[in-house]
C-alpha cells in the first residue's frame, strides 16, 4: 500500500511545480485544492497586455475585446476562466520577469496582482505609475541606469537595495520634500557598499551642510562615520538624514531620510 505525501512534502513538490502542470494537477484534485491557495505559485515570465495575461506557456485574455485573441490562441473558454481564477487574487505569487506592455492601457487591465518580482520590465522611463502599494523595495541587479521620478512617490516607506553612487538623486528628493511636503513618518532607505553611500552623504553635505547636526533621539543605531543633518521641511517638520549599518548576512551600508515633526 503507497504510504500518502505528508503536507510538507506535498508544499515543497506543488511549490516548484511549473505553472501548467501545477493548474492541471489542481484542477483534477479537490484535495489539492484545498491547500493550494497556501502555497507559493512560481512563474518564470508573467506578461499583461490590454486584453490578456500570459503566465509561461498558459495565456487568456481579459475582456470580451480579446475575441479575436481568444480564436487565435484557440482557447478553451472553461479552460480560460478556471486558469483566471486559479490566478488572480492570490497574494503570494513570486515572479522572475514581468513585462508591462501598451503603458496607455495599464490602469483599464481588470487584473489585481500582488507579486513578489525579480525584474519588472515596463515601456516607459518613468516607473511611478507602476507602484501602488504603500511600502515598496526596489531591489537594483547590476549596472542600472538613473531612477527617475523617485521624488514624485507618495509612498511612506520606500527602501531601495543595492543602490549605485548617482542612481538615485537624493539630493533632488530633499529639495522637492521641502518644496511640496511630506508627511512625518515617511521613511526612505538607499542601501549599498561603503563606498556608494559616503559619495552620496558628499554630495547632500555640499548642498545641506548648514544643517549638519548630532541627532538625539534616533530609534535606531546611527554611524558616527557619517555626517547628519537636521534639514528644516517646514515650520512643523525636519527631514533627518542619517547613516546606519546592518548584516545581513554582509554588512550592508544605509543612507536614511525620515521626516519628523519638529520638537515643541
Amino acid at each position: 500500500m503507497t504510504a500518502k505525501i505528508s503536507y510538507p512534502g506535498l508544499k515543497c513538490i506543488l511549490e516548484f511545480l511549473e505553472v501548467s502542470p501545477r493548474f492541471h494537477m489542481t484542477c483534477r484534485s479537490s484535495d489539492l485544492q484545498k491547500i493550494d491557495n497556501r502555497i507559493p505559485l512560481r512563474v518564470n515570465n508573467l506578461k499583461i497586455w490590454k486584453n490578456k495575461v500570459s503566465l509561461d506557456d498558459m495565456s487568456y485574455c481579459t475582456d470580451q475585446t480579446g475575441q479575436n485573441e481568444q480564436k487565435r490562441m484557440k482557447v478553451d473558454k472553461s479552460k480560460e476562466k478556471l486558469l483566471r481564477k486559479y490566478f488572480e487574487g492570490r497574494t503570494n505569487i513570486h515572479v522572475n520577469h514581468v513585462v508591462f506592455h501598451e503603458a496607455p492601457f495599464y490602469r483599464r487591465i481588470p487584473v489585481t496582482l500582488q507579486l513578489n518580482v525579480k525584474k519588472l520590465e515596463i515601456p516607459s522611463s518613468s516607473f511611478v505609475d507602476y507602484l501602488d502599494t504603500q511600502n515598496v523595495i526596489l531591489r537594483l541587479i547590476g549596472h542600472q541606469d538613473k531612477l527617475n521620478g523617485v521624488e514624485k512617490l507618495q509612498r511612506e516607506k520606500l527602501h531601495i537595495e543595492n543602490t549605485g553612487f548617482e542612481q538615485v538623486d537624493v539630493v533632488g528628493i530633499i529639495r522637492n520634500w521641502m518644496e511640496n511636503g511630506k508627511k512625518i513618518g515617511t521613511k526612505y532607505l538607499l542601501s549599498g557598499d561603503i563606498v556608494c553611500i559616503y559619495n552620496t552623504f558628499l554630495g547632500i553635505e555640499r548642498e545641506f551642510g548648514d544643517f549638519t547636526k548630532t541627532l538625539e533621539g534616533v530609534n535606531e543605531p546611527i554611524l558616527d562615520s557619517l555626517p547628519q543633518f537636521s534639514i528644516p521641511m517646514s515650520s512643523t517638520a525636519n527631514i533627518l538624514v542619517y547613516g546606519t549599518e546592518k548584516l545581513v548576512p554582509r554588512i550592508v551600508y544605509r543612507l536614511v531620510l525620515r521626516v519628523v515633526a519638529v520638537e515643541e
